[in-house]
């Protein structure tokens, strides 16, 4: 999955359905940011927050970085991820499913 994000929009992306099963409650992946036009950092997690207090991925400008991480879904199959960043700043995610973990 790869998104565009500008700066401190929140943007859905749905994991169930796209070969991920509709029961599954959490997944387990590598993150990428890269072309970022600003340093910070991106939040991922199961609801929308446009300010977040916690990082999943921290940056400078001009890296290509990754980082592993394992994140509960939404009620609706999804997450949503936010670029931490000063107003106007956008940044390119990249998101690989390496796997995922199901409800009782």
């Amino acid at each position: 999955v790869s998104s565009k994000l500008v700066a401190n929009s929140p943007r859905a992306v749905q994991i169930t359905g796209r070969g991920i099963p509709s029961d599954a409650v959490a997944i387990s992946g590598n993150l990428t940011v890269t072309n970022e036009t600003s340093s910070w950092a991106i939040f991922v997690g199961p609801d929308a927050v446009a300010y977040p207090t916690s990082s999943t991925l921290n940056f400078v400008k001009g890296d290509v970085k990754a980082n592993g991480l394992t994140v509960s879904l939404s009620g609706g199959g999804g997450i949503y991820a936010t670029y931490m960043s000063n107003r106007g700043n956008t940044t390119q995610l990249v998101l690989d499913v390496t796997g995922y973990f199901r409800g009782p």
